[in-house]
């Protein structure tokens, strides 16, 4: 009888042991977890932090100086959304940064590489933000916005992120099949082409009075800027690896996208400070993409 007796209490112990062992080591469990605790060195990180759930000290401080260092930037107060896709986790992934409105969502979502981004496929996949821009109430103005996207322009073929509600145009149109230039569109129907090399960037669109829109490479203008009016906003939502062709995607992406952002007009000053703040992120988490 004390011999299956003594055989528990061994299983027991080994179990225990084996137990401990693995959390010590992977920090898993009550005895070594290394989740760091949902609270950033400013109030608009800990907003974020408290809905991205569980995240491990890396992701945890690279958010923290993302977001805190924006808002010192004064960026940060320009935005309504932003997404960072080269997260810890694709539930991360798909999550604005800025508010809890405007996440993510898509009929057909494409992969999430953790601290990569979100990688298209040119044929189905792409993202919907939500983000309806007569109807969002933001800093996203007919006269001031911006809307930006890290990635590589792909060649080959036609791509676009934007909208299109059957009358007005905010859109970034890559005719890479045309020879590396991308059309340029915010709040009108006016627009520039400007060429762009196939390489890894920001590409920003900033609109600060009806009549200016210019582009941006990381912190770099090009031209020629985009001196037609504004008028209205888009009433339907922004699209991220395809075009909200009113109502249904059309010229999907087959990049990586890395972020993306919208928010009111940006000056050169702040472009250049998200560039900055975009590659420490990335680079602080080993993949220095934007």
């Amino acid at each position: 009888m004390r011999i299956p007796a003594l055989f528990a209490l061994t299983a027991a112990l080994v179990w225990t042991s084996s137990s401990l062992g693995q959390m010590l080591l992977t920090g898993s469990g009550s005895a070594g977890g290394s989740a760091a605790p949902p609270s950033g060195s400013c109030s608009q990180s800990t907003a974020f932090l408290g809905r991205a759930g569980s995240i491990d000290t890396a992701h945890h401080n690279a958010y923290d100086a993302f977001i805190c260092n924006g808002v010192t930037d004064g960026w940060w107060s320009k935005m309504d959304a932003f997404y960072l896709f080269g997260a810890q986790t694709s539930s991360q992934a798909v999550l604005n940064l800025v508010q809890s409105s405007f996440g993510i969502t898509s009929t057909v979502m494409p992969a999430f590489v953790a601290d990569v981004g979100a990688v298209l496929d040119a044929t189905t996949t792409y993202m919907n933000t939500n983000f309806v821009p007569s109807t969002a109430g933001g800093h996203y103005l007919s006269g001031s916005a911006s809307f930006g996207v890290c990635k590589i322009p792909t060649g080959g073929g036609n791509s676009a992120e934007g909208v299109y509600d059957g009358s007005i145009v905010t859109q970034m149109f890559w005719a890479q099949s045309g020879g590396g230039t991308v059309d340029v569109f915010v709040n009108n129907i006016g627009g520039a082409t400007v060429t762009v090399p196939t390489a890894i960037h920001l590409w920003t669109m900033s609109r600060t009075t009806s009549t200016l829109m210019t582009f941006y490479q990381d912190g770099s203008a090009l031209t020629p800027t985009d001196t037609s009016s504004a008028t209205t906003l888009p009433s339907k939502a922004l699209y991220l690896g395809a075009r909200n062709n009113n109502g249904s995607p059309l010229w999907f992406d087959g990049s990586t996208l890395y972020a993306a952002f919208l928010g009111g007009g940006l000056t050169a000053t702040d472009v250049g400070n998200i560039h900055t703040r975009l590659h420490a992120y990335t680079g602080t988490l080993g993949t220095a993409q934007c």
